[in-house]
């Protein structure tokens, strides 16, 4: 993803696309000062991108939420995370507790669902 978005922000400099150029100069700066001991030996890869991304978006103008949105990945819908909970409490052995569901959840979808729905969908399973 790293790639992609000094490609992208290449052609927006290309095509005078100021919208474009100007956020992605935004993403490069914190993808470039990206440190992984300040964020728990993190390594830089996709899901971080999609952090920051995020973290963008709450920020930005609405032409540039717009933009940004096409960098991330498809969201789980709640039929979705329903039925990969269902899948997973198949799998598993005997009754996980909800951080064992919510670690595996990260591990496997990361950057691809809401974590507030999930949790609350969780708990009703559990419950």
């Amino acid at each position: 993803m790293k790639n992609k978005v000094k490609q992208d922000m290449m052609t927006a400099m290309k095509e005078k696309n100021v919208v474009a150029r100007d956020i992605l100069r935004v993403l490069k700066g914190e993808i470039d000062r990206y440190v992984p001991y300040q964020h728990g030996d993190e390594p830089l890869n996709d899901a971080v991108v999609i952090k920051m991304i995020k973290k963008l978006i709450e920020n930005s103008t609405p032409e540039e939420v717009a933009f940004l949105e096409g960098y991330l990945p498809k969201q789980l819908t709640t039929q979705e995370l329903e039925n990969e909970l269902q899948g997973f409490m198949e799998w598993h052995q005997g009754e996980p507790k909800i951080g064992e569901i919510m670690g595996w959840f990260k591990k496997t979808f990361d950057g691809r669902y809401d974590g507030k729905e999930l949790s609350k969908i969780v708990r009703e399973y559990l419950n």
